[in-house]
């Protein structure tokens, strides 16, 4: 009813939202920007940053506003999304893109691909009761490659990461666990990723399950940030790790 609604309205350029989006927007109006935090946690200052789960490109952007001299490493499977992320981050130096999965192990996996790009995960997706569900039909798959952060970051030479990002759709824990080696000398500064409270995937970690992982790493949940709710229940959220010591 809601989307028959909004059609009819469309062309007056107003649109009805569920409870979910009010909860959000009213929770949100009074929340930190997680970037700003980001920003005040590292003094605007970085030198290395992750962003899996690249999307587009608009995350990439903005990490290479808010921290002018961060060379930016960029994972983004759906290749059809590369040519936009390279238009909106051009320069070579700066950004370096890959079609790489990152996971706990080297291969290939299926990777799902649903109605909305956006939504494409290594775990297949079931329903959640909620407005992303429709998003996240599945339309098909296929095979790509994966491989693991601690080793991307010895092939390149990277010793230290002040950011990982992560917004991958389910296999953040699976990240986490590909790189235990930079996790157990803390050479990961701030670890800022998507986490579900329902699981929107198959067998999908929740975000629990990321603050319990990382515990056994010295890593601790510094905030949460932009909830998103339906009717009844937290759903999923961003949220920002830091190594009990705060800084390298």
């Amino acid at each position: 009813m809601k989307k028959l609604i909004n059609n009819i309205i469309k062309p007056f350029h107003v649109e009805i939202h569920g409870v979910g989006y009010i909860k959000k927007l009213r929770k949100a109006s009074t929340a930190p920007d997680a970037f700003e935090v980001q920003g005040r946690l590292l003094k605007n200052k970085a030198g290395v940053i992750f962003d899996v789960g690249a999307n587009r490109g608009e995350v990439s952007e903005q990490y290479a506003r808010l921290f002018p001299s961060a060379v930016i490493h960029a994972f983004e499977p759906f290749e059809e999304f590369h040519a936009e992320y390279r238009r909106k981050n051009a320069d070579p130096q700066r950004f370096h893109l890959s079609p790489l999965a990152l996971s706990e192990k080297e291969g290939t996996a299926e990777f799902f691909l649903n109605k909305s790009g956006d939504t494409n995960s290594l775990l297949e997706p079931i329903s959640i009761g909620a407005n992303s569900d429709d998003l996240c039909s599945n339309v098909g798959s296929r095979v790509i490659r994966t491989g693991r952060l601690d080793q991307y970051a010895s092939d390149k030479g990277l010793r230290y990461i002040d950011i990982l990002k992560m917004d991958t759709q389910g296999s953040e824990l699976s990240i986490l666990k590909g790189s235990e080696g930079l996790l157990s000398g803390k050479k990961i500064g701030v670890i800022y990723t998507e986490g579900y409270f329902k699981p929107q995937y198959k067998d999908q970690p929740l975000l629990y399950d990321i603050a319990n992982y990382l515990k056994g790493f010295g890593y601790y949940l510094e905030g949460i940030y932009d909830p998103y709710y339906n009717d009844r229940f937290l759903l999923w959220c961003d949220a920002i790790f830091l190594p009990l010591e705060g800084q390298r």
